[in-house]
């Protein structure tokens, strides 16, 4: 995978395809109708991301576009539309990645969507260097509770939370902040009081009430 270090990039899922064959976008390339290409800024198996910017309010962002060959696969084209709609339903967060638009690019044929521009790494790329300091990483965690607490107060379960999901930056007075990204196959709950679990997401990090078929309480 190509990634441009210190800006928020999309994690390849396993099961894709490569990325060798995707369509690509260039400088100056317009998508949506007002989002113009700025430069790549990583490329994986389901999804290219790029730094663009808004023609309409100049405002920087990352544009992620549906690789070409993926189109006209239902099962990619709807997780892709997933994490726009999940999006929505979460609302503004501090400690969530904004998503600020989605929609089909018209002269492409291939759906996109706007996300808010990250200076920082991956909570999987800082861990590679050792482990963090007590403080940050109490801080951190922090954080990701009160991420995971707003997405739950409104009906939704992340269900593949990993390092790679969690993207750490920092806010405007240079302090760690951490931003839960990639809600493509999170859980909308609908006010039942039961679901039953599916094995989803990725098996080192499920939690116990992932695995298997069993029937759990929202709750877990």
């Amino acid at each position: 995978m190509k990634r441009k270090p210190g800006t928020v990039y999309y994690e390849a899922e396993e099961r894709a395809p490569s990325p060798s064959k995707a369509a690509t976008l260039s400088a100056g390339d317009v998508v949506g109708g007002h989002y113009v290409i700025e430069e790549l800024i990583d490329e994986g198996g389901m999804a290219v991301v790029y730094r663009a910017t808004n023609s309409a309010t100049g405002r920087a962002c990352a544009l992620k576009v549906l690789h070409a060959q993926l189109g006209d696969r239902a099962e990619f084209v709807h997780l892709f539309a997933k994490e726009a709609k999940v999006s929505s339903v979460i609302g503004d967060s501090a400690h969530i990645v904004q998503v600020y638009d989605a929609g089909l690019d018209a002269d492409r044929g291939i759906p996109f969507i706007v996300m808010e521009l990250l200076e920082g790494e991956t909570l999987e790329r800082v861990l590679e260097r050792g482990p963090l300091a007590p403080r940050l990483a109490r801080t951190l965690l922090e954080q990701l509770a009160t991420a995971l607490d707003h997405a739950h107060e409104v009906g939704v379960v992340h269900r593949d939370l990993k390092p790679s999901n969690l993207f750490v930056t920092t806010d405007r007075h240079g302090q760690p902040r951490l931003k839960v990204m990639d809600f493509g196959i999170a859980k909308v709950l609908e006010g039942e009081a039961l679901r039953t679990a599916t094995h989803i997401g990725t098996p080192a990090y499920n939690a116990p009430e992932q695995m298997g078929s069993t029937t759990r309480k929202l709750a877990a």
